[in-house]
């Protein structure tokens, strides 16, 4: 079972024109839709990945909770639904299973894929559980300070290499600094329009729509900035080239090659430590405990001779 890029990024980049328009293929096929047709027609390698825009919201009902065994053997139940489709027309088509996880709140999670025999329980903890992958880098440099493992040695970026435009970085923090802002005094206001005060209390009630202007004008002004904001980030080249950056803007990056072997060692330890919990867990321990307990155990001093 292969994972690959998200869809919805390896559209964005074959209509930007990038490496990752195709795969030795004649067609302007996406590369990650020609790689999982290719594997599947010609070895029958089923391939799967993160779906990051599923089209609109499938209703509860197709559901059903099932029982989900994760990579280090623990069980979970999860509300899975699948549906099959297809990507593309004409000789591009790919015929997908996608299988989506909804979430307590409503909120689902998506992944599609060439994987048509598997059930949805045994596809969904190959790709749903990778976050617990990606949580352990915060874990792992929090607790054990594991990125002082990397060398001082740097490199240049190449002149071409597309790099985040630092402008429309600091517009977006802003943008979503207001937005948060404005959804609380929007909610603040809700609250008081539903609650009013009492006009037996002519004090309280003189408050009440005292505040309450006060707040509606705070929610004029939130508009209004934001909508600059917005016009400002539209007019803002989100990447450029790295030649093009300011030079007090500029940077290096780690060596690539000892990046992803740290990486590996990183990832089999976090994966190792994980067991070691879930081992604990059968004897009662809570998870939190467990990690803490491992911790303990990992960074204490012992003479093994």
């Amino acid at each position: 079972m292969a994972a690959s890029r998200s869809g919805e990024s390896a559209f964005r980049r074959c209509s930007s024109g990038s490496r990752w328009n195709q795969l030795d293929s004649p067609t302007r096929m996406p590369r990650w839709r020609h790689f999982f047709k290719k594997m599947w027609d010609d070895h029958r390698i089923a391939c799967i990945t993160y779906h990051k825009h599923p089209q609109g919201q499938w209703a509860g009902q197709e559901s059903h909770e099932k029982t989900v065994t994760l990579s280090n053997g623990e069980t979970v139940k999860m509300k899975l639904a699948e549906r099959g489709g297809r990507i593309g027309s004409g000789e591009d088509v790919l015929w997908v299973k996608e299988v989506r996880k909804i979430g307590s709140g409503g909120e689902q999670t998506s992944l599609v894929g060439t994987a048509y025999a598997l059930e949805p329980e045994r596809l969904a903890p190959r790709l749903f559980n990778r976050w617990c992958q990606e949580r352990f880098f915060r874990y792992m440099t929090q607790n054990y300070g594991i990125d002082l493992l990397n060398e001082y040695g740097n490199e240049p970026l190449h002149d071409t290499e597309k790099v985040v435009n630092p402008s429309w970085r600091e517009l977006n923090k802003e943008r979503n600094r207001l937005k948060s802002t404005l959804t609380r005094r929007q909610a603040r206001f809700a609250e008081l329009t539903l609650h009013p005060a009492s006009e037996d209390s002519p004090e309280k009630h003189l408050k009440w729509e005292r505040t309450k202007s006060t707040i509606l004008e705070e929610i004029g002004q939130l508009e209004s900035k934001l909508a600059t904001i917005k016009t400002q980030l539209s007019e803002t080249d989100r990447h450029l080239l790295w030649k093009d950056l300011p030079e007090e803007d500029r940077f290096t990056g780690p060596p690539p090659v000892r990046k992803r072997l740290l990486d590996t060692v990183r990832m089999i330890a976090y994966r190792a430590e994980t067991v070691l919990c879930f081992l604990l867990g059968e004897q009662g321990v809570e998870s939190a405990a467990a990690r803490r307990m491992l911790q303990d155990l990992f960074t204490t001093e012992v003479d093994i001779l």
